[in-house]
Parts: structure tokens; C-alpha cells; sequence
């Protein structure tokens, strides 16, 4: 029987509902704040991804690719929203874990891709702009999160204040949550490049070295919200605020979507036939 994955179409189809499943994991931390409009980023997101991936699998169907995978591919996706819905809202029992996943991601790398070793010659040639492009999405989301913790946040909770203004106020009252904001940086910024040297030495095919290199930033945008969360608080019993996200949050889950569907189609594209045997990984 073909592989439905091997249709360009497919392909993107199951990267569309991939950023579905991802927004799913969003659920919890991107909330309306000020009403509907203010999460449209990621209802937008949503709306688009699903009817683009319901139509290409269509598209596939009325072109004779097996019509049983096409099936299982969309019950999958469906399943896997449902459950990332359940995990965001889950999450919340053990908080505490989620500051845990930078350590997490670089001993599950290391294991992964060292302690396998790198296969049998020959091997494939490295592909340095797929783990610096990886690599710089990862550096940028996280450096996002850190502006994020730091200004727009800030900015949000106490409207008409500048970032400035309400970290001295912290500082006068001695709450210290803007310090994990800068841990969140250190830590998540420290997984991206040992996530990146590992893979450069294990000569992974183009799309997995995306996949894997752009994965601490998806995460940390994933997590940010616990990560905000102590500032949050410093922040609403010192200057007697509501608390929440920030405006950017929606945006910046958005990118993270839109991140984890470009990866999951890189990855696919990895399964297209090559044409000689250098071109396969171990």
C-alpha cells in the first residue's frame, strides 16, 4: 500500500493539524483578558490550520491516495487536540514540573541522539543551515518570553505604568519573581545550544535537526506562562492588580503553533525517497 506521507499535500496537511494539537496546549494560558478579540491570533490560527488541513486531506482523497490513513491521520489529530486540551488544564496540578523541562529536553537529547550513537557510514552530511535556522528560532522565541516576563507583562497588569516603573516597585517591596523571568532565560537559552551541538554531531537528516533545535523554543513559549507566573503574583499583591497574561501572550503562542507545524513538516519531508544512500541518517 503507498504512504499517504509521501504526498507534499499530506505532508502539510499533518503539519496544519499539528499546530492545532499545539495550540491545544495553550488552552489554559491563553485566556480571553479582554474579551474575544484579544485571543484572535490564536482563533485565527486555529480556524485556518483546520480548514487548510481538513481540505488537503480532502484534496488527497479525490486523488486517490489511501483513503484509510487519511482517516486515521484526521482521527489522530482530532484525539490529540482533545488530549492537549486535557494536559493544559492538567498541567496545573503539577506547575512546579513544567520549570523542570529545559533540564528535561537536554537529557532526553543527549539520550536520544548520544547514547544511541550515529549509525553505521555512510553517514549524512551535516546540514548546518537546518540547526542554525533551528537554533535561531529557538534563541528568538525565548528571548521573546524574557521581553515578555519582563516589559509586556509588567505593562499589562498595571496599565498606563512602564516595565520600569513596576519592577521598581517590586524591588522596593522585595518581591523577587522578575528573578525567575531571567532564569527562564539562562535555562531555556542553555537547552538550545547544548540541543544544537548534540545534534550537529549526530548528522540527523535536515528536518529532524529543525525539529529538534527548534523544540526548547516551542517548549519555553509553552511553559512561559508558569514561568510568569511567581511575577504575576509579586505583582498583583504589591500594587493591588488583577493578574494574568500579557497582550503578547495569544501572539507569541500563535508563533509557537505556527513553529510546531513548519517542524512537524520538515520532519515528513524527511520521509520523501532519496536518491542515493549518503542522503539517509542512522
Amino acid at each position: 500500500m503507498p504512504d499517504a506521507l509521501h504526498r507534499p499535500d499530506v505532508r502539510a496537511a499533518v503539519a496544519c493539524l499539528s499546530a492545532v494539537v499545539a495550540a491545544g496546549l495553550f488552552a489554559m494560558t491563553v485566556m480571553p483578558r479582554d474579551g474575544w478579540w484579544s485571543i484572535a491570533p490564536m482563533v485565527a490560527l486555529v480556524a485556518t490550520a483546520v480548514v487548510a488541513g481538513a481540505g488537503l486531506l480532502v484534496r488527497a482523497a479525490v486523488q486517490g491516495a489511501p483513503r484509510g490513513q487519511l482517516v486515521a491521520i484526521a482521527v489522530i489529530a482530532a484525539g490529540a487536540s482533545v488530549a492537549a486540551v486535557g494536559v493544559a488544564f492538567g498541567a496545573i496540578l503539577g506547575a512546579a514540573l513544567v520549570l523542570g523541562i529545559p533540564l528535561l529536553l537536554a537529557i532526553v537529547a543527549c539520550l536520544a541522539l548520544v547514547l544511541t550513537g550515529r549509525g553505521v557510514p555512510p553517514f549524512a552530511p551535516r546540514a548546518p543551515r537546518a540547526i542554525a535556522t533551528g537554533a535561531g528560532v529557538s534563541l528568538v522565541l525565548v528571548a521573546l518570553g524574557v521581553v515578555d516576563a519582563l516589559v509586556w507583562l509588567p505593562e499589562t497588569l498595571v496599565p498606563g505604568a512602564a516595565a520600569a516603573e513596576v519592577h521598581a516597585a517590586l524591588a522596593a517591596a522585595g518581591a523577587e519573581g522578575s528573578r525567575l523571568a531571567m532564569v527562564f532565560g539562562a535555562a531555556w537559552a542553555a537547552s538550545a545550544i547544548v540541543v544544537a551541538a548534540i545534534v550537529r554531531w549526530r548528522r540527523l537528516r535536515p528536518g529532524a535537526s529543525f525539529a529538534w533545535t527548534a523544540a526548547p523554543g516551542i517548549l519555553a513559549i509553552m511553559g512561559l506562562g508558569w514561568w510568569e507566573l511567581g511575577l504575576g503574583m509579586d505583582i498583583a499583591d504589591t500594587l493591588m492588580t488583577g493578574g494574568g497574561l500579557s497582550w503578547a501572550m495569544p501572539w507569541l503562542a500563535a508563533l509557537a503553533c505556527v513553529a510546531t507545524g513548519i517542524a512537524t513538516f520538515a520532519v515528513l519531508r524527511d520521509r520523501a525517497p532519496v536518491a542515493n544512500a549518503a542522503a539517509v541518517t542512522a
